[in-house]
């Protein structure tokens, strides 16, 4: 069954303009069962072996016609989709939107073409395409960082929809987290295996004493303090100039609840967060980070795909990088450092 391929925004004349794609181009797809075409020219218009889209071209004045994808080949098939058998008609003259409609119809109806599309122009641009979304978090105004991104404006790409998904697992390896904060206040990620109650919320009914996850940790309702190896990630005491509040500003930052009417907006919207304590309780002065691949792995393990390691060190060994590859080539997670810490110039060293 022929599938017509779609582009990522919807086709109508609203949504592109004009200038949104090319005019004079058409671009179609072999059935994976055709062989790949032979082209010649015929008094300026290009000919293949296909007598039907001969017609076609014939039609159109196509003058140039060769394979869309230089980089593309054979084992390159998505679905019914065979990239490398993908070819772009150029004609002489520009066609309006329902033209080109009309010609992606006729093209798509002979039976050794899959399908038929247009071909949109890419540009860089600096002036935003959507309406900025503004939640109503009493201190969003204060969040210089949100407008200086533009999340405003990605988080408008969802249009009449709420931005953003819970379905995205972002992991913070930090000093811990205030569970207890009221816009946190069901951000951070429940391990469902450990969740006896499946109530969605960590309580004592949870913790059963037992590994129930297989994942060597006892009751990881949580998360998990992988310096005072235990399941509380909440630090007792933020210290006298709130060092081990670190964790919990990082989370903020990525996965405060937004448009609850409080406090600031979290950068990911909905996302949910698995966190790892990596600072002893008592650690309120200078807090290291203590176990702290161990955190990634962790995190990783558990299905984050974005990991926050908001610190930084002199070094990296070869293990630690090990870890690294680890959780990208296995887990498809990305590992995201800080980048300015010790007064470095990481670009030249």
């Amino acid at each position: 069954m022929k599938k017509i391929i779609t582009l990522l925004f919807m086709f109508s004349a609203l949504a592109f303009a004009a200038e949104g794609y090319h005019q004079n181009r058409i671009l179609f797809c072999l059935q994976n069962e055709v062989p790949h075409l032979q082209i010649s020219m015929k008094d300026g218009i290009a000919q293949t072996d296909i007598p039907a889209l001969n017609v076609l071209l014939q039609k159109y004045e196509v003058t140039d016609l060769r394979k869309w994808l230089r980089s593309a080949d054979d084992n390159d098939i998505v679905g019914e989709v065979n990239l490398n058998k993908i070819y772009r008609a150029t004609f002489t003259t520009k066609r309006s939107w329902d033209e080109l409609q009309n010609m992606r119809v006729e093209f798509s109806a002979l039976a050794e073409l899959h399908s038929a599309d247009l071909e949109s122009i890419g540009r860089i641009s600096t002036a935003p395409q959507v309406d900025a979304y503004t939640p109503d978090d009493t201190r969003y105004g204060e969040q210089w960082s949100i407008n200086k991104i533009q999340a405003n404006y990605a988080w408008g790409l969802w249009g009449s929809g709420t931005p953003g998904s819970t379905d995205v697992l972002v992991g913070v390896v930090d000093t811990g987290v205030d569970t207890e904060h009221p816009d946190l206040d069901g951000v951070l990620y429940i391990n469902p295996a450990e969740d006896i109650n499946h109530d969605g919320v960590f309580t004592s009914a949870d913790e059963n004493g037992v590994d129930d996850d297989g994942n060597g940790y006892v009751d990881d309702v949580m998360g998990w303090d992988l310096a005072d190896n235990d399941n509380n990630v909440r630090p007792p005491d933020a210290g006298p100039d709130q060092e081990l509040s670190h964790g919990t500003h990082c989370t903020g930052i990525i996965g405060a609840a937004t448009d609850n009417a409080t406090g600031i907006s979290g950068i990911s919207f909905r996302s949910k967060v698995i966190v790892t304590k990596n600072a002893y309780d008592t650690d309120t002065t200078t807090p290291g980070i203590v176990n702290g691949y161990d955190g990634i792995l962790y995190c990783a393990k558990l299905g984050a795909k974005i990991i926050s390691c908001s610190w930084g060190g002199g070094y990296l060994f070869s293990y630690e990088q090990n870890i690294l590859d680890d959780v990208s080539d296995n887990y498809g997670a990305i590992v995201v450092a800080a980048s300015g810490n010790d007064s470095r110039d990481n670009d030249s060293n």
